[in-house]
């Protein structure tokens, strides 16, 4: 094989340097394409900076909610405990001045009833259960008999 040798005109060579000249600039980064690729990665790496600097404050104020939420959980329960102290108290408070009336009533009621509806009381009066159904009772704070009088 042979290679045979060409020769390249003027215009030829300046036609062929004219078009690698034209693709090496389509290709090559300019000054000012640099200056701002560099601008644009200093904007950047601000703009990260700032998003780290603002979830770093996130991040702190989510910890100091959740110390919060915490010690009102914690209040809460504290809370929840002395009401159901309070109520047991004021259960215990309510019978015991249930009781107390009860018995005062169980001592005047003969002698009211006997003389506003002529009422005699057979027997004491006295708490007790009722059945109201199979196997189903309720308490009767003050229980007893009477019967009928007539006075003259």
């Amino acid at each position: 094989m042979e290679i045979s040798k060409v020769k390249m005109t003027d215009t030829l060579k300046r036609e062929i340097i004219k078009i690698v000249d034209e693709r090496i600039r389509e290709v090559h980064i300019t000054r000012d394409d640099f200056s701002e690729l560099k601008d644009i990665v200093k904007e950047l790496a601000e703009a990260q900076k700032n998003s780290e600097l603002r979830l770093t404050r996130l991040e702190k104020t989510v910890e100091e909610l959740a110390e919060v939420q915490k010690k009102t959980e914690q209040a809460i329960q504290k809370l929840t405990q002395e009401q159901i102290k309070m109520k047991e108290e004021i259960e215990g408070l309510s019978h015991t001045v249930g009781y107390r009336l009860e018995d005062e009533a169980m001592k005047s009621l003969p002698e009211l009833l006997k003389q506003d509806f002529e009422v005699e009381v057979v027997g004491s009066l006295k708490r007790d259960y009722i059945e109201i159904g199979r196997n189903k009772y309720i308490e009767v704070n003050i229980f007893g008999n009477g019967r009928m009088v007539k006075n003259t």
